[in-house]
């Protein structure tokens, strides 16, 4: 589930972007949240997967009364709304963890700031799904096994993270990553980035110290 307006629903009108939908739409986009959440509880699914869209500040608007701190705040007040309605039908939601890709900014950049988000946000049923394609191409301090256990070191840190997705990026002829979700069939499992991954993943592991349930997160069909 990943929903534009989900920084939008404590939003004043008149200071959205020119891109984002107007606030009259607002209630239908609380209906169709709702909506999605009671047909995967209906289905028998106890967790599900959000994503934070980007922040969409931009100073060249004169109409634009929106900040990143503002903007930061609604997210949290859009996610605390939308696992309240979560834990009404015993499902938890997992954040998803990513980083820049160019483009706007996130409001997380990163597994750290992710776990600060939600540890902000201070819903029970709230935990951090952790990318390992984000994690290899994420900020510096945070792409290593041996960086990643010392993230993890602190209790109230990891009892945060509730999942991981495997999947992998995809560079452009830059090198620069382009998506994290490319298909893990096209790695060939003798390759230094599946090496990278694996790595990765028990070092998560270890530093939550718990297993923790591992989702596929390639937007193709993957093997």
């Amino acid at each position: 589930i990943a929903v534009y307006t989900m920084c939008q629903i404590d939003e004043d009108p008149g200071s959205i972007e020119n891109d984002a939908p107007p606030p009259d739409r607002l209630n239908t986009s609380k209906r169709v949240l709702e909506s999605a959440l009671q047909r995967a509880a209906m289905a028998g699914a106890r967790d599900v997967i959000m994503g934070l869209h980007m922040l969409t500040t931009q100073d060249d608007e004169p109409n634009d009364h929106q900040t990143a701190t503002k903007q930061m705040s609604q997210f949290v007040a859009s996610i605390r709304w939308f696992a309240d309605r979560a834990a009404a039908m015993n499902v938890t939601v997992h954040m998803r963890h990513t980083c820049h890709l160019g483009g706007f900014p996130l409001p997380a950049n990163g597994l750290a700031q992710m776990l600060a988000f939600v540890k902000e946000c201070a819903r029970p049923n709230l935990r951090v799904a952790a990318s390992l394609a984000a994690l290899t191409c994420g900020p510096a301090n945070e792409t290593s096994s041996t960086q990643v256990l010392q993230l993890l070191q602190p209790a109230e840190k990891s009892s945060l993270v509730g999942s991981l997705l495997l999947s992998t990026s995809q560079q452009d002829f830059l090198g620069s990553a382009t998506t994290l979700n490319a298909r893990l069939s096209d790695l060939d499992t003798s390759s230094i980035e599946w090496n990278t991954l694996r790595e990765l993943a028990k070092a998560v592991q270890k530093g939550v110290g718990r297993w923790l349930p591992m989702w596929l997160d390639s937007v193709d069909g993957d093997v």
